[in-house]
């Protein structure tokens, strides 16, 4: 149980940076796309709108990773 309460701990640290780098990289895709013209614009525009929603997803899930681990570690110590 420790072992896996280790693992859920150390998970926001493993998973922001490749989270982060993938946005970037999208991001810079999304620019390229931006300025090639009017279609791929508007494909930029909307890869845009899908790495924001990724991120914010990604954020969510670690913070409630985060808080459930410390739930379950402030039960657990209780019991």
């Amino acid at each position: 149980m420790n072992a896996l309460q280790n693992f859920f701990n150390n998970l926001p640290t493993q998973v922001y940076p490749i989270a982060s780098g993938l946005a970037v990289l999208c991001l810079i895709i999304a620019g390229i796309q931006f300025m090639l013209g009017k279609r791929q614009k508007e494909e930029g525009k909307e890869r845009v709108a899908a790495v924001v929603m990724g991120i914010c997803i990604v954020f969510l899930a670690l913070a409630g990773v985060t808080w459930l681990v410390s739930f379950l570690g402030t039960v657990g110590g209780a019991a």
